[in-house]
């Protein structure tokens, strides 16, 4: 028997072509939710990659249904890949309005190469923990070369990211694994010679690009915000959020977190925090406050009385916790508040905070900044501090208050 199988899979007599983008749009697999950390493969879109090989007329309605939102951990070998065909309109990437990027997962396990050439990276059961440190520091070198060649490509003459990518509105960072190795970042970096992480070259390609909102959840990786020394020469239109604490193991014990803020002067800016509930407020307070003191500081060397809108300071918090440590805030200090704090059982060794009590917090530490921002000569210094429950979903990557 002779099957008479359609070259067209799209002319058949039950199904109309305007009928079919909405079936094959179920195929596309939905992303995975921030700081999950899947297993690599959930970020494929393998289903509707095998459908667009059917024929001519199922590739010409996946490619807008599978590029429309961009989920890669390899954005350079994506765009470089491209390159011979990213500056027409028949470029995948014309469709993209949602791009979320992730770091390269860092291997651990070495090539069989790598056991030829460098014994010492491994013992009799497997790789020791200095081969696995050498090893990740070797992907990270690998991975900013090739993000090197890729920014400095994007500032060639007509290879604008606005004409690579016209339509994208939102750009996340490592929203779906988060901060990764700690400060595996500054440490390849120093060996490595490679002065990318202040931020500043990736925020010179975006300024010329039409996104709206930018996240970005590692604050060590070399795409992060630039410092406040590191400003590119133009700013983009855009919204800035940096979100922090996600995905960490977060230790009780510990009084303050371990994030490097940073915060560009003369931009908005929000920091978002994604610690749980069991962090501890005062720690958390204490840090970002120092913080915004530091970044700041250098306005002093200036000598002038008052700083311009191009150096001030324009921030917005959503941090909190429901937790505070009796020992470093004892229970007399909220009388200043004017709200009585919940009590707590005799052996707890820490206050159960409420929403109200959060609030009265950070109020009373947002009006001692604000006050030593003004006199240190920040005349249109802004911040705006609210608590963790109050935070907004972000319009780049979904996330929304910390659990």
């Amino acid at each position: 028997m002779v099957l008479d199988i359609p070259r067209d899979a799209t002319h058949t007599p039950d199904v109309g072509h305007d009928i079919w983008p909405i079936i094959l749009s179920y195929l596309r697999r939905p992303l995975p939710l921030p700081y999950s950390r899947p297993d690599r493969s959930a970020l494929a879109q393998g289903d509707l990659a095998r459908a667009a090989r059917v024929c001519k007329a199922f590739l010409g309605i996946i490619i807008p249904i599978l590029y429309r939102v961009v989920l890669t951990d390899n954005f350079p070998l994506l765009i470089m890949g491209m390159s011979k065909k990213v500056t027409t309109l028949q470029s995948p990437l014309f469709y993209t309005k949602n791009l979320y990027i992730e770091y390269r997962g860092k291997a651990l396990e070495p090539t069989y190469l790598q056991y030829l050439t460098h014994p010492d990276l491994t013992h009799a059961y497997g790789v020791n923990e200095s081969g696995k440190v050498l090893m990740r520091r070797a992907s990270c070198v690998r991975e900013v070369k090739a993000w090197m060649d890729t920014l400095a490509w994007f500032q060639m003459p007509g290879s604008s990211m606005a004409r690579i990518l016209p339509k994208l509105e939102t750009l996340a960072i490592s929203s779906i694994y988060g901060k990764l190795h700690g400060r595996m970042w500054n440490e390849y970096e120093s060996l490595a010679a490679l002065s990318t992480n202040d931020g500043s070259t990736i925020h010179e390609v975006l300024a010329s690009s039409n996104i709206r909102h930018l996240c970005v959840a590692d604050t060590y990786g070399p795409l992060s915000l630039p410092t406040p020394a590191h400003l590119p020469k133009v700013l983009g239109n855009f919204t800035q959020c940096l979100h922090f604490g996600g995905g960490d193991i977060f230790n009780p014990s510990e009084t303050y977190p371990q994030d490097l803020l940073s915060l560009p002067l003369g931009r908005p800016v929000r920091w978002v925090s994604q610690y749980p509930s069991t962090a501890d407020l005062f720690g958390l307070i204490g840090y970002m406050t120092g913080i915004i003191k530091h970044a700041v500081s250098d306005r002093r060397l200036a000598g002038a009385p008052h700083h311009p809108r191009s150096r001030s300071v324009d921030l917005e918090i959503y941090c909190s916790s429901a937790r505070m440590r009796s020992a470093v805030f004892p229970k007399e200090a909220w009388a200043e508040l004017g709200t009585p704090i919940t009590p707590r059982p005799p052996a707890q060794p820490y206050f159960v905070v409420s929403d109200p009590e959060q609030k009265g917090a950070v109020q009373q530490n947002l009006d001692l900044l604000l006050e030593a921002l003004r006199a240190q000569g920040g005349k249109y210094d802004s911040v705006k501090w609210f608590i963790s429950p109050e935070t907004p979903i972000c319009l780049a990557c979904g996330c929304g208050p910390p659990a």
